[in-house]
């Protein structure tokens, strides 16, 4: 990944977690975290780096009263999101995490930046793309399935906003 596409994803990743601590003072999710593969301590003896999982987990978790969401942050420059993109281990985490039956809910929160300058941000529900990645993970995917085009992205999730966390039932 280029430098251009690091700071890209920041900026996406930033912009939720600025969203989370809105929704969080208005009370749309109770609460949230950033997740991350090592933790630093601090206690008797200073400072420690714990490394948790070495795979890492999923980027972000939220809660609130109508459920808990685990999802990876991800961007493309494109009209075309490739499933490439999300790695095997971060596939397993959603897969494990979503559960509906339990109010516990996946997902994708996908930005597209476009080439006229606009972006097109969505929370895809692991339930309707999970399939679509296992599919292609085993090289079955057909012509035009290895990816998610923006225009299509509105079968797979919702918009990103809060309205998606507020919501009864998984996005």
């Amino acid at each position: 990944m280029g430098a251009r596409a690091n700071n890209v994803g920041a900026a996406w990743e930033t912009a939720i977690r600025a969203d989370l601590k809105r929704w969080r003072r208005s009370r749309v999710v109770d609460d949230w975290q950033r997740q991350s593969p090592e933790t630093r301590r601090v206690g008797r003896g200073g400072s420690k780096t714990i490394h948790v999982d070495p795979e890492g987990p999923v980027d972000f978790a939220a809660w609130s009263r109508s459920g808990a969401w685990a999802w990876e942050a991800k961007h493309c420059e494109a009209v075309r999101w490739p499933l490439s993109k999300l790695e095997p281990h971060q596939a397993r985490r959603l897969t494990t995490w979503h559960c509906p039956a339990l109010s516990r809910y996946a997902g994708i929160a996908l930005r597209y930046d476009l080439e006229d300058g606009s972006t097109s941000s969505w929370l895809l529900d692991w339930g309707a793309i999970g399939p679509l990645w296992a599919i292609w993970s085993v090289g079955a995917a057909g012509r035009g399935d290895a990816s998610i085009h923006v225009r299509d992205a509105g079968e797979y999730g919702v918009p990103w906003g809060a309205e998606a966390f507020a919501a009864r039932r998984a996005p």
